[in-house]
């Protein structure tokens, strides 16, 4: 029986661990879009150790964001698609 693909539960989830800055935590980067200077995040989130009570609160904190920001851009999606307009379809002359 074949294996199924279990999705990355921490997608769009970095850990960060800089001892020169001191810099501790989880970043998050969803959402990303074209700009001239190539792809940038539209959303972006650092949730530190140390105000979250440590490294598995700010692991919790950064997926509920990020579960909160999938769900917000999936009905930001359904809205964008309800406004565009269908244009008619282009319909093939025969030869007869």
């Amino acid at each position: 029986m074949a294996k199924t693909a279990i999705p990355n539960p921490h997608l769009g989830i970095s850990r960060i661990d800089h001892v020169g800055s001191r810099t501790f935590g989880y970043f998050v980067r969803m959402g990303y879009r074209r700009t001239k200077r190539g792809s940038r995040p539209r959303f972006t989130a650092f949730f530190g150790d140390i105000s979250h009570g440590g490294k598995r609160a700010a692991l919790k904190a950064a997926t509920t964001w990020r579960n909160k920001m999938l769900r917000a851009l999936k009905v930001e999606e359904k809205l964008r698609a309800a406004q565009k307009p269908k244009r008619p379809r282009k319909r093939l002359a025969r030869a007869a």
